[in-house]
């Protein structure tokens, strides 16, 4: 593999369910001096900005699917709402997007590392050195999501279900499991983790 490529490979993805605290993780490393890519802040941005994703919306749904050089988002809403196909091809451009952007990002700092709610969906899994997948019981899960979100018990176990077959297949070689009960019991994992890495960073 040439340095180049190498450069593409994401040191550490950091993912984990609702309610887990992966963005917690985030901010520690953030605040540990790494930079941390948030796939989907950054997808927000790219449906926004991403020329080629732009262009690929265009062709798709015409013209009023891209509004002042943006995503007409209540446009695209209608087209993909009910229609698998149509979200399944919105999905795959997007992350599409987002692994462009991220390859990009990483010839500039190539220890940058990337938090991803769905990486098996998206390929993010497969350009990624390791995993980081952070979680907590379930009950702590839920009661922190329904107070971040404002949604029902049934609502968010519904998305917990929905989330699980994105971390079955994460692969065991390469995955670290990170308990995220209280800070207290969280930053000597992640220092723990940090200290396996940092000679490759």
């Amino acid at each position: 593999m040439s340095g180049s490529e190498e450069k593409r490979i994401i040191p550490v993805l950091i993912t984990g369910g609702i309610g887990s605290g992966k963005s917690v993780v985030s901010r520690v490393l953030r605040l540990r001096g790494y930079e941390v890519y948030d796939c989907d802040y950054e997808a927000r941005l790219l449906m926004n900005s991403d020329a080629a994703l732009l262009q690929s919306l265009r062709q798709r749904w015409g013209e009023e699917a891209v509004v002042g050089g943006e995503t007409n988002r209540p446009f695209v809403a209608s087209r993909v709402f009910g229609n698998p196909e149509e979200l399944r091809w919105l999905n795959s451009r997007v992350h599409g997007a987002v692994k462009r952007d991220i390859s990009e990002r990483l010839r500039r700092n190539p220890c940058m590392m990337v938090e991803c709610a769905i990486p098996e969906s998206s390929g993010i899994t497969e350009m990624s050195r390791r995993v980081w997948l952070v979680d907590a019981p379930e009950e702590l899960r839920l009661r922190r999501a329904m107070k971040r979100s404002r949604c029902s018990a049934a609502e968010v176990q519904s998305r917990m279900a929905a989330q699980q077959s994105e971390y079955a297949t994460l692969p065991p070689e390469r995955l670290a499991l990170i308990t995220n009960v209280d800070e207290t019991a969280l930053l000597p994992q992640i220092d723990k983790l940090l200290n396996q890495i940092e000679q490759q960073c």
